[in-house]
């Protein structure tokens, strides 16, 4: 199981980072050794100078029209890096709530929506790569978490941004159920939703959950002793097939970086690129996370399970006892290439997963 993309952004990037590597591609040609250039690839590793930095910013100004600080460049930037400060730039200008897909033209009046709750740095545009893949005929709205635009204080506990969060899905569809997908940590945040929507007597939201790890403060001891278990049998396994070769090496540091990451709160390149309101988004959202102790909730999920990359989240072992009927989908991409690259795979199983449930009893009895 490897633990280390070879991209390797400890964040989330979505289509925009596409557009910066080609850029950069283009004004700096090839990466290290002709290798094609990363997203991880430092700038003046790439032979950056001030000059080919002015000229990567003025040509993401012109595709995007958004200008950001060449100085951004000359802390040594990485296109992973410029790409999330350009989705950061636009999340302040979006507001609450971003339209990521339309209605089909055809779409039947007061057809539920579906909105999407993001991960840890709380911005809306990286989840297009995933809306535009869900066929079904409601609009896909992408939700921001409150102080991406720096005008708001970031809120550091789930069900303050769960009742959020339904404020502004209520302000963009006042009546009726509605489809929700929460994202990494976001699926933290939507099933605290759709407990509080049912726990108020609400129909719930149909909820999916992508690649979601239930915080390990709260896994029960049951959960932690499998969970344990599986985990050596994969680690015995992999040692096994390399046999105590060097080829275990990569293996051994990749899961020592794996450890590294999950004990940090902020990772240095994270921190460095970033505006100071989704540097506090980040944070406030990490907080949130590993305060949070889910509830069952009273309905069905649809659980994507990613490729192996950074973290198992082990649905079968943590989800299945928070939901009455849990459905797990496995996706061929790994966690950041959910939305890096979108899915075919997941979108087919979040388009089948609200197809059914908007065509059963669930859906026509709560509306």
């Amino acid at each position: 199981m490897p633990f280390a993309p070879d991209y390797a952004p400890l964040f989330e990037v979505g289509a925009t980072a596409e557009t910066v590597l080609a850029i950069f591609t283009e004004v700096l040609g090839p990466g290290l050794l002709g290798a094609p250039v990363r997203l991880d690839d430092n700038f003046f590793d790439l032979g950056g100078d001030s000059a080919l930095a002015m000229a990567i910013m003025l040509e993401i100004e012109r595709r995007f029209g958004v200008s950001l600080p060449v100085s951004l460049l000359f802390d040594g930037a990485t296109p992973a890096a410029v790409a999330m400060a350009l989705d950061g730039k636009r999340a302040a200008a979006d507001g609450a709530c971003v339209l990521l897909k339309p209605a089909s033209p055809d779409a039947p009046a007061q057809f539920p929506g579906l909105f999407i709750i993001p991960g840890v740095h709380g911005i809306a545009r990286p989840l297009s790569t995933i809306a535009r893949l869900i066929d079904t005929p409601g609009a896909v709205h992408g939700l921001q978490a409150p102080g991406v635009d720096g005008a708001q204080t970031p809120l550091a506990q789930v069900e303050a941004l769960a009742r959020a969060y339904l404020a502004t899905i209520r302000r963009v569809q006042p009546h009726g159920r509605f489809g929700l997908i929460g994202y990494s940590i976001g699926g933290l945040v939507a099933l605290e939703l759709a407990c509080m929507m049912a726990e108020a007597g609400e129909a719930p939201p149909l909820l999916a959950v992508v690649d979601t790890l239930i915080p390990r403060a709260c896994w029960p001891r049951r959960a932690r002793l499998r969970v344990g278990w599986r985990r050596l049998r994969h680690h015995a396994g992999v040692l096994r097939s390399q046999k105590l070769t060097l080829a275990v090496i990569p293996y051994i540091l990749g899961r020592i970086e794996a450890m590294r990451w999950d004990s940090r709160a902020a990772p240095s390149d994270i921190s460095a690129s970033l505006d100071e309101p989704l540097r506090s988004v980040y944070r406030a959202n990490r907080r949130a996370a590993s305060q949070y102790r889910p509830r069952r909730y009273p309905g069905p999920i649809c659980f994507i399970e990613a490729a192996p990359g950074w973290w198992p989240t082990y649905p079968d072992i943590l989800w299945r006892p928070l939901a009455r009927n849990l459905t797990i989908r496995r996706a061929g991409a790994d966690h950041l290439a959910l939305i890096r690259l979108g899915a075919p795979d997941v979108g087919a199983a979040l388009s089948d997963f609200f197809r059914t449930m908007l065509a059963g009893p669930l859906y026509t009895r709560g509306r």
